[in-house]
C-alpha cells in the first residue's frame, strides 16, 4: 500500500508539473481532485445526464486501457485509464443502486480529467 501511494505521488508530481500555454491545467486539476472542498459539477446533472456522462467516462477509460499503443508504452496514461475505469465503474454501481455517491462521482470525473489530459498532450 505504501509503495502504491508513493508511485501515485511520483506520477502525480510529473503530471501536475506540466504547463500548457502558460496555464498549469494539470496542476489546477490536481489541486481540485485531491481537495476536500472540491465537488464535481457532474453531481448537479439531472439523473439521465449523470448516468450518461459517467458511462461515457467509463467506456472511454475501458477503450483507452485496452489500446495496444497505451498498454505497451511507459507513459502513465495506462495507469490513469485503469484508475478511471475502476472509479467510474464504482460510480456506475452506486448509480445502479439509486445512490448518487458524490465522492465516487468526483473521483471518476477527476481521474477522467487526468486521463484525458495525458491522452491529448
Amino acid at each position: 500500500m505504501i509503495m502504491k501511494i508513493r508511485l501515485v505521488s511520483v506520477a502525480l508530481a510529473g503530471v501536475f508539473s506540466v504547463a500548457i500555454g502558460g496555464s498549469v491545467y494539470a496542476g489546477d486539476l490536481g489541486a481540485q481532485c485531491f481537495s476536500n472542498d472540491y465537488r464535481s459539477t457532474l453531481v448537479e446533472y439531472a439523473r439521465p445526464d449523470l448516468d450518461s456522462e459517467i458511462d461515457k467516462r467509463y467506456q472511454q477509460a475501458v477503450e483507452t486501457s485496452q489500446s495496444e499503443p497505451v498498454i505497451y508504452n511507459r507513459d502513465p496514461l495506462f495507469t490513469w485509464a485503469n484508475e478511471t475505469k475502476v472509479s467510474c465503474g464504482k460510480a456506475k454501481g452506486y448509480l445502479a443502486s439509486n445512490e448518487v455517491n458524490v465522492e465516487q462521482i468526483t473521483q471518476c470525473d477527476c481521474f477522467y480529467g487526468i486521463m484525458f489530459y495525458l491522452a491529448t498532450r
